[in-house]
């Protein structure tokens, strides 16, 4: 009996629906993305089934330790799944923030919705990188983010006219941009300051902007990254 035989026909479904929702998934994440187990231990087991059965494959980042899973060569064919080499960073980075989210309480029952599939969710003006839906488990109040990640420079005019369509989007409760770079997330910064003096105050309390240092440690310090939101700098658990 080959690996593919020993899956029942749903856990095989439940891994091909995970792989092409996510596409890339931090390893040290495998154990929460996994929608058949929540055990670290027997995630990695699960994995390495998934890897000689051809569904799945690990990969190194270069220039790191770190690892990614990633679906086969062959799933990614078979089911059209929309991963290309010149988006790979970027996903990476979206995929390292997502899987983050799921280790804070308020976002760990959230449903996440990638870029490439919110067409069936999403009705605003906007699509993210990422959308995350869920309910307050203290308050119960429903929320709705949509998650930004930027890594490269853009146009003034580029970054005002996505900022004003978030800030006139009835869509997202908030708005949070992650940055890798110092440069970036001061522009921004900048950007925003500048828009809430001329034209709008809502602007102010619906985004925030988050400088990440080092997004493959994000689940060790996700909460106590830099944070600019409603006006003020702090930390990302003073906001959240």
């Amino acid at each position: 009996m080959n690996e593919i035989d020993s899956f029942s026909l749903m856990t095989f479904d439940r891994a091909i629906q995970t792989l092409k929702k996510w596409k890339i998934i931090p390893f040290k994440s495998f154990y929460l993305v996994s929608s058949d187990t929540h055990k670290k231990t027997y995630s990695y087991k699960y994995l390495a089934r998934l890897i000689n059965a051809g569904i799945a494959t690990k990969m190194k980042l270069p220039q790191t330790n770190a690892c990614v899973v990633l679906p086969s060569k062959r799933i990614i064919e078979d089911f059209n799944i929309p991963l290309t080499r010149e988006q790979f960073t970027h996903d990476t980075v979206v995929s390292y923030v997502a899987s983050a989210f799921m280790t804070v309480s308020h976002f760990k029952d959230a449903e996440f919705i990638f870029e490439h599939e919110s067409g069936k969710f999403h009705l605003g003006s906007v699509i993210p990188d990422l959308e995350i839906k869920g309910v307050d488990p203290k308050s119960f109040d429903e929320f709705h983010f949509a998650i930004e990640i930027e890594l490269s420079r853009k146009a003034f005019s580029k970054i005002d006219d996505k900022l004003r369509k978030y800030a006139q989007d009835t869509t997202f409760d908030h708005v949070v941009y992650f940055f890798t770079s110092e440069d970036l997330y001061q522009l921004f910064k900048k950007r925003i300051s500048t828009w809430e003096e001329g034209e709008s105050k809502i602007l102010s309390g619906k985004i925030s902007l988050v400088f990440v240092t080092d997004y493959l440690s994000l689940h060790e310090k996700m909460l106590d990254l830099k944070c600019f939101s409603n006006g003020s700098e702090g930390i990302l658990r003073d906001f959240f």
